[in-house]
């Protein structure tokens, strides 16, 4: 059974405006464009209502068959995807699949997409408002192709994911938390070109996401977020591409702002009251009057681990 309920032809909605992000590298979401609908109205999906009738792709298939990608939602395929990989590689190792291990599941990990400023004040309204990356735009800064990417999407998963760009994952960064305080779990880094907006997902998104160890470009393998290891997975040096390991999740599927929990922005108490001053058109001024939860964000070293944790909660001029 999907964990999503069937699709209708009307998305949620936070009124927000149209944005047209850079993404450097295959790290973030290559560019994206997230539409909202004008006040007082609903998006309209452009994505058909699917039935969802499909209850599982078995670990010998091969392809996405036409059928599974004809009758089913994007967002539901993403959790076939998952569900057949945990099936597949993990459901039989016990080392990953402790009785009381480490639970990536818990809403203490988060997944959650940067984006730069610039990109984002450069936001552009667009009729099919979600996330789009790299197979969308064949556009990166990154050491890829669409056509690399692809080849290495489909052997990771031992599964052809076929031509629909919105099926295949956008690429985020995988937080832990800090409840797991100075566990050495290698050394990890938040690049600071990859911008400084975090758009953090639902926790829900991870039941059609899955995680490397290291960017997924030069990873041997995927985890899928069911999984339950006696302490969490360390991360490995990415010698490969020669700059710091980070843990970087894939969500599969259709990724717009219901997929959103809150936001991020990661400036100091100084540059927030500057880009919040008075009748400035700022990109964080024009992200608060959507009316999406935005906070500070704050970046924070756990022994070479690190992440950004969520701060004070940011409100317009006067309120």
């Amino acid at each position: 059974m999907s964990f999503f309920k069937p699709e209708t032809n009307k998305c949620p909605t936070l009124n927000l405006i149209g944005f047209n992000p850079w993404l450097p590298k295959t790290m973030t979401l290559a560019l994206f464009f997230l539409a909202f609908s004008a006040l007082g109205t609903e998006e309209i999906c452009p994505e058909a209502i699917k039935p969802n009738t499909a209850k599982s792709i078995t670990t010998r298939a091969k392809r996405l068959t036409p059928k599974i990608i004809r009758d089913n939602s994007t967002r539901h395929i993403g959790e076939l995807i998952a569900q057949r990989h945990h099936r597949l590689f993990e459901i039989e190792d016990e080392a990953l699949m402790t009785s009381a291990g480490f639970d990536y599941m818990s809403k203490d990990v988060k997944i959650a997409m940067a984006i730069g400023d610039q990109e984002l004040f450069t936001m552009l309204r667009s009729e099919d408002p979600r996330f789009l990356n790299i197979h969308d735009t064949n556009q990166t800064n990154g050491h890829s192709t669409p056509r690399q990417r692809t080849e290495v999407e489909d052997r990771l998963l031992q599964l052809e994911l076929g031509d629909n760009p919105e099926i295949r994952p956008k690429s985020a960064y995988l937080f832990l938390g800090d409840k797991l305080g100075d566990l050495d779990l290698g050394q990890t880094n938040v690049r600071a070109g990859y911008g400084e907006y975090f758009a953090v997902a639902k926790n829900q998104v991870k039941r059609r996401s899955l995680f490397a160890r290291h960017d997924s470009f030069a990873a041997s393998r995927l985890y899928s977020f069911n999984i339950k290891p006696e302490t969490p997975l360390s991360a490995t040096p990415d010698m490969h591409m020669q700059y710091s390991a980070y843990f970087e999740a894939l969500v599969f599927g259709r990724f717009s702002q219901p997929d959103i929990d809150y936001w991020m922005v990661l400036m100091d108490n100084e540059e927030i009251r500057e880009v919040l001053g008075e009748n400035l058109d700022t990109t964080l001024m024009r992200l608060l009057k959507t009316g999406a939860r935005v906070y500070q964000g704050k970046r924070i070293n756990y022994n070479g681990r690190t992440e950004i944790k969520r701060g004070r909660k940011l409100k317009l001029p006067g309120n």
